[in-house]
């Protein structure tokens, strides 16, 4: 939800891909996203076990266009997991500075989110209530 507020103060656009029953697909394409974020992540459901690459190729997809569009302007890509995400082979890569936001609760964390921060070369962030702090 931050990332999603600062993208709209900064009038930045965002996108949101949804990987949910073994499939990725784009929920919201690149835009400006609401001044209230939370209609965008309604949608959004927990579970683990999602297979990953399908929404980080998709990612990457919309990475590339945007940087053939804009190639000055700053790419991110928020994963947000739990860690449990299913990630057989090596992740595509990204054009993107990638950050996984671990939304397993304080004391229940297993590390399985910062082992796959490491394998996608992501910087890690744990959610510690409101917001999000750098681990």
């Amino acid at each position: 939800m931050a990332a999603l507020r600062a993208a709209y103060l900064r009038r930045w656009q965002a996108a949101l891909v949804l990987c949910q029953g073994g499939e990725a697909r784009l929920l919201h394409p690149p835009r400006r996203p609401p001044k209230d974020p939370t209609p965008w992540l309604a949608p959004v459901r927990g579970g683990g076990g999602t297979p990953l690459v399908p929404a980080l190729r998709l990612a990457a997809t919309l990475a590339e266009g945007h940087r053939r569009r804009h190639p000055h302007a700053h790419v991110e890509l928020h994963v947000l997991t739990d860690g449990r995400a299913h990630l057989p082979t090596a992740p595509p890569p990204i054009p993107a500075r990638i950050r996984l936001i671990d939304l397993q609760p304080g004391r229940a964390r297993t590390g399985h989110a910062r082992r796959l921060a490491e394998r996608l070369g992501a910087d890690y962030w744990s959610q510690t209530g409101p917001a999000l702090t750098a681990d």
